[in-house]
Formats: C-alpha cells, structure tokens, sequence
C-alpha cells in the first residue's frame, strides 16, 4: 500500500532526522 509506505518512510526521516549522525566507520 502507498499509505503505508509513505508512513513508513515519513517516520524513518524523522528518525534519521533527529538521530546523531556520528557514525564511526
């Protein structure tokens, strides 16, 4: 479903939005 998708990749940008992005590679 487009609704679900579009829910799931809202939460995911939020997430990665508020996430620190100190990733030690």
């Amino acid at each position: 479903m487009a609704a679900a998708f579009a829910c799931i990749t809202t939460v995911l940008t939020i997430l990665y939005s508020k996430w620190p992005k100190q990733r030690t590679s």
